[in-house]
């Protein structure tokens, strides 16, 4: 069974902020007008950054900052950290729980197509909460050099795939390859 592609459940018009943006009035008033934790910074039609709750949280609230005084371009997250739409979503979760980030910009060819998130791809592989929650907790998962996805076989959803013979099964199917 074949997982689905970034580009299948991406967002594909994330909400936005200019680097002009004041972080409260402007920023953290869209995202709470919108319901969404982050945004997409632009500066014209170039992706420059995300503004996130959690940068808010930290580069403004915990520093004592005025958020009526913060500007978007000084408190976004950059560079910015992108996927292509064709990768697997289990590979962009795995690129999520690497970089510990919850969010990805979604770019093909320099162009800004859509935003990747963690509650896009729990909602099609709801299975996949218990492995990041685990992630989570431990910083690491549990086998770093294997694929996690369900079995081509069974169906079956494991943080252990093994690849035979063109196929990814987990540990069970496996052992009837052999």
């Amino acid at each position: 069974m074949k997982t689905l592609s970034v580009r299948q459940v991406m967002t594909v018009n994330p909400t936005m902020a200019e680097l002009g943006m004041l972080v409260s009035s402007d920023g953290a008033a869209l995202m709470l007008k919108k319901g969404v934790g982050s945004l997409v910074v632009v500066d014209g039609d170039t992706l420059v950054g995300m503004l996130t709750e959690r940068d808010i949280l930290r580069k403004v609230v915990a520093q004592n900052k005025n958020p009526n005084d913060a500007m978007v371009k000084d408190v976004m997250t950059t560079p910015v950290i992108t996927i292509d739409p064709d990768m697997d979503i289990t590979e962009a979760a795995r690129k999520m729980v690497d970089l510990n980030v919850r969010r990805l910009p979604v770019v093909k060819d320099g162009r800004l197509l859509g935003l990747v998130t963690e509650k896009d791809i729990l909602h099609y592989y709801p299975e996949m909460v218990e492995i990041t929650r685990e992630w989570a907790t431990t910083g690491e998962p549990r086998f770093r050099d294997s694929l996690y996805g369900r079995c081509e076989d069974c169906g079956v959803f494991t943080d252990r795939l093994r690849l035979v013979n063109g196929r990814h099964v987990c540990d069970d199917c496996f052992e009837s390859y052999q």
